[in-house]
């Protein structure tokens, strides 16, 4: 959420299909299983000293300071996402209802999405692909990162960092798992500060986790936060940081070889209404009748 505009970057819905994590937008997948969620997480291999804890440090301060929170009533959190994946097909996340939808991204491409999100979860998409618009409406009220969901969430690293272990899976690893569930929770747009602040600190416990300088698609120098674990995937997968804002303005994920993925997200001021072109032909997939 955003009271002044701020520089452009991404949410994530597709992954390239061999490291992919299957995950819709704005939401984790199900509640890991219990023997997940009990695996110890050891100590992290970020010393306390080195540059990587450093950044990290500095942008959990810098995400305490800033101005998010819960959606005010009347308002609506604006997002812009630009997804670009190259070399592998993958299922992408826009609805089916019908022949109205796409069911699945190009193999190489661009995908866009503009959202709106009300306080009590009611979510308006605008989707743009293969030339084609696609306007869509969802109630998001009982998604895992819902809005009510993340105003209540622990504002401590050690109690979040249990909860996100306790209600996210579907990556390579428990670790990896959480990595990518701190990037879909910043990226909502209306997380309090200090449970941002908690979760880039639960990053830097992760012992996979480094940091290095990269150039955030505004062009600034922003901290890129890398989880890199050879064991369980081949390439990487990094989230991308504003530093002067703590915004989460990148995420990719990269197999080594010939597949890619790069979602960019711009946060907007905060909306007064969703447009009346969205709402008059935003369709609730939940209501289409299915195909025989």
């Amino acid at each position: 959420m955003r009271t002044a505009a701020s520089e452009p970057i991404a949410l994530t819905s597709a992954r390239p299909a061999a490291p992919r994590r299957g995950r819709r937008w704005l939401a984790v997948a199900a509640v890991a299983a219990a023997a997940s969620a009990a695996l110890a997480v050891g100590p992290s291999l970020i010393s306390p000293q080195s540059a990587s804890a450093t950044a990290l440090s500095h942008l959990a301060t810098t995400a305490a300071s800033q101005d998010d929170g819960p959606i005010p009533a009347g308002k609506y959190v604006h997002l812009s996402i630009t997804e670009t994946q190259s070399g592998a097909a993958v299922v992408g996340d826009p609805p089916q209802p019908g022949a109205q939808a796409p069911t699945a991204q190009p193999a190489s491409g661009t995908f866009t999405r503009e959202v709106w999100i009300r306080a009590d979860g009611m979510t308006w998409f605008k989707d743009m692909v293969d030339g084609r618009t696609f306007t869509w409406t969802a109630n998001q009220g009982t998604a895992l990162f819902s809005p009510s969901t993340v105003a209540s969430l622990p504002t401590t690293a050690d109690d979040l960092e249990a909860w996100l272990r306790a209600n996210s899976s579907g990556s390579n690893s428990p670790n990896e798992a959480v990595f990518a569930a701190v990037g879909d929770l910043l990226r909502t747009g209306h997380v309090p500060p200090t449970v941002a602040r908690a979760a880039i600190t639960v990053l830097g416990r992760l012992p996979e986790v480094r940091t290095e300088t990269a150039q955030t698609p505004s062009g600034a120098a922003g901290v890129k936060v890398i989880f890199d674990d050879q064991q369980v995937r081949t390439g990487h997968h990094y989230l991308l940081f504003d530093p002067n804002s703590a915004d989460l303005v990148e995420e990719g994920v990269s197999d080594g070889g010939t597949s890619s993925y790069r979602s960019t997200t711009s946060y907007h001021p905060l909306a007064d209404a969703v447009p009346t072109s969205v709402t008059q032909s935003a369709i609730d997939p939940s209501q289409q009748v299915k195909p025989t």
